[in-house]
């Protein structure tokens, strides 16, 4: 695929927050994504990296994703990925994980009468 074959990819507008790490200088700034694609997307953040620059980015549900800056422009910026990814999972909500089942521990009902008759204080009142 040509660059510009990839600049032509549908992008998916949004607006979301994500942390983007410049590992040349160790700086991590806080980015606005504005719209996202398979192969890339555009940011903008204060301090947006210069073009050429090797990134970072953490995306919802797909954790720490390499790229490059393509361009930038002001405080907008555009990353070109360096594998593609799924869109569709950055913008799926964050789900927690399932707590593990504990299990419910009761007594039989005969266990628990016959506890009754040997001890009636045992009852509370409710």
């Amino acid at each position: 695929m040509t660059v510009m074959e990839k600049r032509h990819s549908f992008r998916d507008s949004l607006l979301m927050s994500a942390r983007c790490r410049i590992p040349e200088t160790g700086a991590e700034i806080a980015v606005k994504l504005r719209n996202i694609s398979a192969q890339g997307l555009m940011a903008e953040g204060e301090g947006a990296p210069a073009k050429g620059t090797e990134v970072s980015l953490e995306l919802r549900n797909l954790g720490w994703i390499e790229g490059r800056v393509a361009w930038a422009q002001d405080n907008r910026f555009g990353i070109l990925f360096a594998q593609e990814i799924d869109p569709a999972r950055v913008r799926q909500p964050v789900s927690e994980p399932a707590a593990p089942a504990t299990p419910v521990l009761r007594r039989p009902l005969a266990l628990l009468l016959r506890e009754i008759k040997a001890d009636p204080t045992a009852l509370r009142r409710v």
